[in-house]
């Protein structure tokens, strides 16, 4: 498995340029978790975290890990199903005039970062267990690059830190960066790739509540 120090050799070998260093490509590994995060729905970012409601509010902070997709939530009695809506006023809709009601249970909530609301709001403190994409982990040099994707598309971080880094080196000089181009046409061949192969396994919220 390569570490994210091991790439940045291998980024630094091919760009060949004394003005960048380790820290350099590591942000950019970084830089490019953080995108990826965001278009897709990766495996290794599916968690799970617990929250605990109040007596006295319709919403409570969301996880500090918390970044997007949350797609399961369940109670502390396991079997009371709880309905994941799409935004306060959809929950708000879908559960009437009990979201200002005090009720028993939590029958349905929303994430709007950085809280979650719940409703109805229950008459004692209630623990929700929620299933969520985390924020990523920051990588450093000794992260082992192969446990944040699907095996075989660890060198999408090697061929975006190595497009970003050609891309302040080229001038575009007659409107060419080769490198620059070459290598942004690897990274984004990947990508698309990775998303392709990601459309079985992930976890997804249920259609949105009608």
């Amino acid at each position: 498995m390569a570490t994210g120090g091991e790439i940045a050799e291998i980024v630094l070998e091919t760009v060949d340029d004394d003005s960048f260093d380790e820290d350099a490509v590591i942000k950019l590994l970084n830089d490019c978790i953080s995108m990826l995060s965001r278009r897709l729905i990766l495996p290794s970012l599916d968690t799970e975290a617990t929250v605990t409601t109040v007596t006295n509010a319709h919403s409570v902070a969301l996880p500090a890990t918390f970044q997007r997709n949350l797609y399961h939530c369940q109670d502390g009695n396991d079997w009371n199903a709880i309905e994941v809506c799409n935004s306060k006023d959809q929950l708000s809709r879908y559960f009437d005039q009990r979201l200002v009601k005090a009720n028993t249970y939590v029958k349905g909530v929303a994430a709007v970062r950085p809280l979650l609301y719940y409703a109805p709001r229950p008459i004692v403190a209630t623990t929700l267990t929620l299933r969520f994409q985390r924020i990523p982990s920051v990588i450093t040099d000794s992260t082992e690059m192969d446990t944040i994707l699907p095996q075989g598309f660890s060198d999408i971080f090697e061929n975006y830190a190595t497009w970003k880094l050609f891309s302040k080196i080229e001038q575009g000089t007659d409107g060419a960066k080769v490198d620059t181009g070459y290598y942004m046409n690897l990274f984004l061949g990947m990508f698309d790739e990775l998303k392709s192969s990601l459309t079985e396994g992930v976890s997804m919220p249920a259609p949105p509540v009608a």
